[in-house]
């Protein structure tokens, strides 16, 4: 089978949902939590006001537009890295 990507980004909750949903939750959503939680980011300051890499933030969106998680992601990840993607999509539902 041929994979189609489709966008979790700018897109209703709805239509998130329907591309991907773990516990009632968009799964770019919970896959962000689930990240930082795993690296105890409610541990750093500012991890929503802080930028991060824009060739990371663009590489894990482009992940997610095509299926993938952070847990397949071999990059530097950092916190901001992760929280900037999760903030542009939860300002989209």
């Amino acid at each position: 089978p041929v994979h189609v990507p489709r966008a979790v980004f700018a897109v209703s909750l709805e239509e998130s949902l329907s591309v991907a949903e773990i516990a009632g939750l968009p799964a770019i959503v919970f896959r962000s939590i689930q990240y930082l939680e795993a690296k105890k980011a409610d541990q750093e300051e500012g991890i929503y006001r802080l930028s991060g890499s824009s060739a990371v933030i663009k590489a894990l969106k482009d992940r997610f537009n095509n299926g993938k998680r952070f847990s397949e992601c071999n990059m530097a990840c950092n916190h901001s890295s992760v929280s900037i993607p999760l903030q542009r999509a939860m300002s989209t539902f």
